[in-house]
């Protein structure tokens, strides 16, 4: 299993890189120079890529080498793949060897034995580049750094290549982290989520680069405590980092949406766990930051979107709001590129790099109690049982004499209403689907309810500062705050219907 860190950077950095004080006295052997020539191979239908596996021949010195990549997994850059390498006779792969590799009895030499397959592959893309490569010694942890400047190509076309990987050749992957950490403090990088195999597929066909949506995370029934919070804090990084490159790159609004609601449910999952981990304040601090600046963006794209909307049927004011609605795209982009920064900025790759170590290190229990020790270990269903009864509880509080309920405690409700939500989605494999299904079904109409009041008052602040900042609008955010103030006045029979309903439905069961 090839265990490595991807980190992009440019040719400053590069430069920096290579006369970095820490290599030299972390360095065990190097630089070594080497120019590469690597050559991706597929059929026309793309079979190796169906399979999540890669297949290259790559140059180096004059001699070839053949190497089958696949399976694993990205997790907040740290790059964990099945690897198979071996000698090749020439720039084409001999697939006899390459089974003999992999061996017989899985998936991977099952793909290998497909029919007619070496009449079928052909040469898809290169990756050309010259690669600066260090041996590296921690402590007792064994690292590869490689620094690879070139270029990906494909018919005239070229994507420019310009990162490091580090490379876990032995002991404790923490420390490729630290390492990480360490050369971020002089080189301003962020961690890279696609592999060359990946970026050079892109030149082929355009990527397939959807919106990542929350998935329930599959949980054990003997599950413990600990096993599940990291199961769940996965699970949210995996929306969270799915949804970075589309954010960057500005695809689609809905990204920005759903990497933004990762967060949340990342921050809900760690409030969730209070009682047996304690999140360092510096991640909690660093994590709010990421929110409020996604939320920043995400609110304007809801103003222009969704809450601007419901001016349609006001009786008035039609040329006043044209001109409102005019000026909301330039807003809204101006304030995407401001996102798709803070995600390319080395702040967020410190985030990004120092969460995925304390996770994965199971750092918590270094200042853990023995009350909280005892915790991890105990029972997820014991947990998730005590957990959401409680959540109920406070939301079925807060939900009391909803009629004359004021906007402050409505918010609460809201709150608390997600709260449950998220945690039920958390733990929804423990329980009977049925019921898990109708609960959940009437909170999310509960929410959405409670949602476009709470959007109207967060539209009201934004069309303030308009008033301030865009003085050539005139009276039309003005007109827009007056309406839609409104509009929040009404509703209050259906919020009063969707909180009935959920109040009369039973708690989901454990299974």
């Amino acid at each position: 299993m090839e265990i490595e860190l991807k980190l992009l950077l440019d040719q400053e950095g590069c430069r920096k890189l290579r006369e970095h004080p820490l290599i030299e006295r972390l360095k065990a052997g190097g630089p070594e120079h080497r120019d590469l020539l690597a050559i991706y191979f597929d059929t026309p239908d793309f079979l190796f890529r169906k399979h999540d596996a890669g297949l290259r021949v790559r140059q180096s010195n004059g001699q070839w080498m053949q190497t089958m990549k696949a399976g694993g997994s990205v997790q907040g850059g740290l790059h964990q793949r099945h690897e198979w390498e071996g000698p090749a006779d020439g720039s084409r792969p001999d697939l006899g060897r390459l089974r003999a590799l992999v061996g017989p009895g899985t998936e991977w030499s099952s793909l290998l034995a497909t029919q007619s397959l070496d009449e079928r592959l052909q040469e898809l893309f290169a990756v050309k580049v010259g690669r600066l490569a260090w041996d590296l010694r921690m402590g007792e942890t064994d690292i590869e750094l490689v620094l690879d400047e070139g270029t990906i190509e494909r018919d005239g076309r070229q994507d420019p290549v310009s990162e490091i990987e580090l490379e876990l050749k032995s002991g404790d992957p923490a420390g490729l982290f630290e390492l990480a950490l360490r050369l971020l403090d002089d080189i301003p990088m962020r961690l890279g989520n696609r592999s060359k195999a990946e970026r050079g597929y892109a030149l082929c066909k355009p990527p397939s680069r959807g919106v990542v949506k929350a998935e329930p995370p599959r949980l054990a029934r003997e599950a413990s405590v600990e096993q599940g919070l990291q199961a769940i804090l996965d699970n949210c990084l995996a929306q969270i980092q799915g949804n970075e490159d589309g954010v960057i790159e500005g695809e689609d609004p809905e990204c920005l949406h759903q990497m933004r609601v990762g967060i949340r449910r990342l921050r809900s999952a760690l409030k969730l766990f209070e009682p047996a981990v304690h999140c360092p304040a510096s991640l909690s601090d660093e994590l709010e930051w990421l929110g409020g600046e996604l939320g920043a963006a995400r609110d304007w794209e809801v103003l222009a979107s969704a809450t601007l909307a419901r001016l349609e049927e006001a009786p008035a004011g039609a040329e006043q709001l044209a001109a409102l609605r005019d000026a909301m795209p330039a807003i809204v982009n101006e304030r995407r590129r401001q996102a798709a920064q803070v995600l390319m900025s080395p702040r967020y790759a410190r985030l990004r790099l120092s969460l995925l170590a304390w996770l994965l290190g199971a750092k918590w229990r270094e200042d853990a109690d023995l009350d909280r020790l005892r915790l991890l270990d105990s029972p997820l269903r014991d947990f998730a049982d005590a957990t959401l009864a409680r959540n109920v509880q406070r939301m079925h509080k807060r939900g009391k004499r909803l009629r004359k309920a004021s906007p402050e405690a409505l918010h609460r409700l809201r709150i608390a209403c997600k709260k449950s939500r998220y945690a039920l989605e958390f733990f929804q494999s423990l329980y009977r689907p049925r019921r898990v299904r109708r609960y959940l079904a009437a909170l999310s109409r509960l929410q959405d309810e409670l949602g476009w009041r709470n959007d109207l008052a967060v539209a009201d602040g934004l069309l303030r500062q308009l008033q301030s900042t865009h003085p050539q609008l005139g009276a039309a955010p003005a007109f827009a705050r007056g309406y839609m103030a409104s509009q929040g006045r009404t509703g209050q029979r259906a919020l009063r219907r969707g909180w009935k309903t959920l109040r009369a439905l039973k708690m989901p069961r454990l299974a």
